[in-house]
């Protein structure tokens, strides 16, 4: 999807000052060998060609063996990028601990739900207890 979207922006930046163009694909970077294959980027242009064709009504670019060049380069990210990356980093990492936390929160409930209805059978047995214990004073008292 963000290789749409890069060679979308490529070709309305190259052709809003210009018509109509003939293009094809050039050298793709060792960096992006293993992401696309020129099949791939081929397939991505018809749909980019057909999705502006259609909208915009025109012929803006065709593919052809003797069109202008484009070539798929590496750009290192910007130091704005690597801020960007890691703060989505600690985001994720934040999240991760959240999640935990909640499952941790969850599990505490349950063990002090567990605890509390224990305590409450406790309680019932003491007070049944003391209960008979006060029913024999009484009983013992009147004698």
């Amino acid at each position: 999807m963000s290789y749409k979207i890069l060679l979308l922006y490529f070709f309305l930046f190259n052709f809003s000052y210009a018509s109509f163009q003939e293009v094809r694909i050039g050298k793709i970077d060792a960096y992006y060998e293993d992401k696309i294959t020129k099949v791939e980027l081929r397939e991505i242009l018809e749909e980019i060609e057909e999705t502006l064709e259609s909208q915009l009504d025109m012929d803006i670019f065709d593919y052809s063996n003797s069109g202008k060049v484009i070539d798929i380069l590496y750009v290192p990210a910007s130091k704005l990028e690597q801020r960007i990356n890691k703060k989505i980093e600690k985001l994720h990492i934040k999240r991760n601990r959240i999640d935990k936390l909640r499952s941790d929160f969850s599990n505490k409930e349950n063990e002090i739900d567990a605890f509390k209805k224990e305590i409450e059978a406790k309680n019932s047995v003491l007070n049944q207890k003391v209960k008979q214990y006060n029913d024999y004073i009484k009983e013992q008292n009147h004698n």
